[in-house]
């Protein structure tokens, strides 16, 4: 009986292996030309305090950008000195919210 179970969960397992990477070349290019519109999201719950981006550039309260990109991954993170202002970074791909996430002192989304 655990003969036929190990050989049941074996074939179950290279099967699926088989078949997880069956996408042809073709559809692999079309994947990597799709042009995505992301846009970042940065906002406070302190009015007035200052928030210092990756890229240097220093905001307060609210900031957002977007840009187009055929990247499949994509991040950012901005940090506080005062450690009671909560931040929370979104990032939205296509009109759609795909990550957000919330810190004290330091946020990073990706």
């Amino acid at each position: 009986m655990a003969m036929k179970a190990i050989f049941t969960i074996s074939f179950i397992i290279i099967f699926s292996l088989a078949f997880t990477g069956c996408y042809e070349e073709d559809d692999w290019q079309k994947l990597e030309n799709l042009e995505h519109r992301v846009k970042y999201v940065l906002y406070s719950n302190t009015e007035g305090v200052p928030v210092r981006l990756e890229q240097g550039l220093i905001v307060k309260d609210y900031w957002e950008s977007e840009s187009v990109t055929k990247d499949f991954y994509t991040s950012f993170w901005a940090r506080c000195d005062d450690p009671t202002v909560l931040m929370t970074a979104e990032i939205h791909v296509n009109g759609k919210l795909k990550a957000r996430s919330q810190g004290n002192q330091r946020v990073e989304v990706g």
